[in-house]
């Protein structure tokens, strides 16, 4: 068999190398400084429970800041005694740390499908900044986002 009659699968190989080169090109890590990730160095402070200011945050005075120290060691006692705390202790977290009672928002702590959730989210506004208290198994990390514009930090309420 010659070039000329294997033609149709010959071109068969070219379209399936091509495109195997294409999938696998995405598969590739980025090379040092994760240009494509830029606000990396900034999450990685969360998982180690320290406050992290997101760009624009970064100021490490302010109502804010202190509401979101005194966040940090309100959760942190609470995950030392409830590594997974439901949805009325993370308000009182909250609360314990100097929020009102009427302003803290809270995620969920069961599924649509009645399941425990992994982890749990409050936060309340402070000015125009919004104070994030997160905890998944025992673990606390603090940050501050700006603001929705409608006023709450968690879209739709979850007061």
């Amino acid at each position: 068999m010659n070039w000329r009659t294997a033609g149709p699968a010959r071109g068969q190989v070219v379209v399936l190398c091509v495109g195997m080169a294409v999938v696998l090109g995405g598969c590739v890590a980025p090379a040092v400084g994760d240009e494509l990730n830029p606000g990396k160095d900034a999450q990685a402070g969360q998982s180690s429970g320290e406050v992290v200011p997101q760009p624009g945050q970064e100021e490490s005075s302010g109502p804010a800041a202190a509401f979101a120290s005194e966040v940090k060691e309100s959760l942190t006692a609470l995950a030392v005694e409830v590594p997974k705390p439901g949805r009325e202790a993370v308000r009182g977290a909250f609360i314990t740390a100097g929020a009102e009672e009427g302003s803290v928002q809270v995620s969920l702590d069961t599924t649509p499908t009645g399941l425990e959730v992994d982890a749990i989210t409050g936060a309340v506004a402070v000015e125009s900044v919004c104070v994030f208290g997160h905890v998944r198994d025992g673990e606390v990390s603090v940050t501050r986002l700006p603001v929705l514009a409608g006023g709450n930090c968690f879209v739709g309420d979850q007061r």
